[in-house]
């Protein structure tokens, strides 16, 4: 079992946002009173995680093996696929046995930063109204009636797609 704790802490910032307000206004038309309000919401949300795992970099850097000139390398870097070949090409074999065994570099590359953003909003338009009609003997008929349109949207932005696995072929 292997714990990463010489990789150092990960470290998670985050900042939230809120702005909410809403307005009314109501008033009345003989026997009818209305009233209409509108309310906005938004909700930003900034996160930031430090020294995680990036894994593509994490399991090219475990794939280590003795290049053609005596040194160890990234075996994803000797792949005759010149594409698989560029994307590693800056690779660092890290050395998994024993704690602080692998280098300043190798831990550099396989970790990095993780960070999403996402931004919350709503909006509310409500109005009713409410009055009588008219007089009946056992009293007045009253009516009322109202209507609510709401939207809401999520926006969020992410320097990974969480939907898709990485990709560690090579």
């Amino acid at each position: 079992v292997k714990l990463f704790t010489d990789l150092g802490p990960i470290q998670g910032y985050e900042e939230v946002e809120n702005y909410d307000g809403m307005v009314g206004i109501e008033g009345a038309l003989g026997r009818f009173a209305w009233q209409f309000d509108y309310a906005y919401g938004d909700s930003i949300s900034d996160v930031r995680h430090e020294n995680v795992l990036a894994l593509p970099h994490f399991y090219a850097a475990l794939d280590s093996v003795v290049g053609p000139n005596g040194q160890t390398v990234c075996y994803p870097q000797l792949n005759p696929d010149p594409v698989v070949a560029a994307r590693y090409a800056d690779c660092v074999p890290w050395n998994p046995f024993g704690f602080g065994a692998a280098s300043a570099a190798a831990n550099t590359y396989v970790t990095g930063t993780s960070r999403y953003r996402t931004e919350n909003t709503t909006g509310d338009i409500t109005g009713s109204i409410a009055g009588d009609l008219f007089d009946l003997p056992a009293g007045p008929l009253s009516f009322v009636g109202g209507a609510t349109y709401r939207t809401a949207s999520l926006d969020m932005t992410s320097n990974a797609d969480p939907s898709y696995p990485p990709d560690a072929t090579g």
